[in-house]
């Protein structure tokens, strides 16, 4: 590492300290700091000190590094090589969406914790592309804060930057953003089952709402994971798409495979779709690619999973319903559980939850109503 000292004039001096090439964009790396000393000598002093900091880890950004760069580059050295295909895109839309285009010019060396903050309240209130004036939700917001500490945490580990300003960042209380998980009533869920009966998604519907799965779950069962006997079905892989890998089948999102029991009725119409599944693979004969799946195409192949998504909502629209995702089949599961007095604990592991924590979270508004409901529940014990 070497310095030089660049008279400015009567008193003050420039710094210069080449730092070797930059890790993030490769461009050689020069620290620039002007002083206001007396002499000369008490520059060189301040230099020496600089250097002795940075030789120790203790680095300064070069402002040619933007947000924009360390964001390009994080994705591609970082992220890229250690993610999973799908959380990759989820990390660069997220990025690419949300920060870039509101920090995008901010150098590194200047960002500040009033930065993320002010983002954050932004994407809080209109940070919604497609919906002008909504915001996102707060596991989203929050989500891109766990994104964007992970970055900066790099940066750290990079000695582009002395330490992560994400740590002095938090978030609003959880509360004061939540909002209640969409989900149907039962008289909702019973008028969805009974109209889904007519068309060619109806066990995928049906599995959604009495097993709480999740789509890309539903869409990679095979035969094989499935006990008619017992009703027990091993949830062990998901099917998922990106733009760059295609449809693909990768692990649970937990990383293990958990175990769902099937109710008799959702046994029985296992049973009578794999019967007309066999008649449709005769008719087809060497056309039909069989992959062993319970949902595929009608030639054998993976079902996109973009094709139940796209077409639930406006089949929800049609038949009287709210227009809800079909994600929220799952939410519609869980609360119709609880509100049946089923533990959370048993419905955190029936919906693969990584811990009950996230259950009680999640689905704190129906909690809190039960627990409501469990404090008046002796009140008849007492006189008045």
């Amino acid at each position: 590492m070497r310095g030089r000292i660049e008279k400015r004039y009567k008193n003050s001096y420039t710094i210069i300290i080449d730092a070797g090439r930059d890790p993030v964009t490769g461009r050689r790396n020069r620290v620039h700091r002007n002083v206001s000393v007396p002499k000369k000598k008490d520059a060189e002093d301040i230099m020496k000190q600089m250097m002795a900091e940075m030789d120790g880890g203790v680095a300064i950004a070069s402002k040619k590094i933007t947000i924009s760069e360390l964001v390009s580059r994080w994705l591609e050295t970082y992220a890229k090589p250690r993610l999973a295909a799908k959380t990759y895109v989820s990390y660069s839309q997220l990025l690419n969406h949300h920060v870039v285009p509101a920090l995008g010019p901010v150098c590194l060396s200047d960002l500040k914790p009033i930065h993320l903050e002010k983002l954050y309240a932004e994407l809080f209130k209109s940070g919604n592309k497609k919906k002008e004036n909504i915001g996102l939700s707060y596991r989203t917001v929050s989500y891109i804060h766990s994104v964007m500490h992970k970055m900066l945490d790099s940066a750290v580990k990079w000695q582009l930057v002395t330490r992560n300003i994400a740590d002095a960042v938090d978030l609003p209380s959880r509360k004061s953003q939540k909002k209640p998980t969409a989900s149907l009533t039962e008289e909702q869920a019973s008028l969805l089952l009974s109209k889904a009966k007519e068309t060619p998604h109806y066990i995928t519907v049906l599995l959604a709402v009495l097993t709480g799965m999740r789509r890309g779950e539903i869409l990679a069962l095979r035969w094989d994971d499935i006990n008619l006997e017992s009703g027990r079905i091993t949830v062990q892989r998901s099917l998922q798409y990106t733009a760059e890998a295609g449809v693909f089948f990768k692990e649970p999102k937990t990383g293990r495979s958990r175990y769902v029991y099937a109710s008799p009725l959702v046994v029985s119409a296992l049973e009578y779709h794999r019967t007309k599944q066999e008649s449709e693979k005769t008719e087809l004969d060497s056309l039909y690619e069989d992959q062993g799946l319970v949902i595929c195409q009608p030639n054998g192949l993976p079902q996109h999973p973009d094709t139940i998504s796209s077409w639930f909502p406006k089949f929800c629209v049609s038949i009287g319903l709210p227009r809800i995702r079909f994600h929220d089949l799952r939410h519609t599961h869980a609360s119709l559980l609880l509100r049946k007095g089923i533990n959370a604990k048993v419905v955190s592991d029936r919906l693969g939850h990584s811990g009950i924590g996230i259950t009680m979270d999640v689905y704190s508004h129906i909690l809190d109503d039960q627990a409501t409901e469990t404090a008046a529940a002796l009140d008849d014990l007492a006189p008045l």
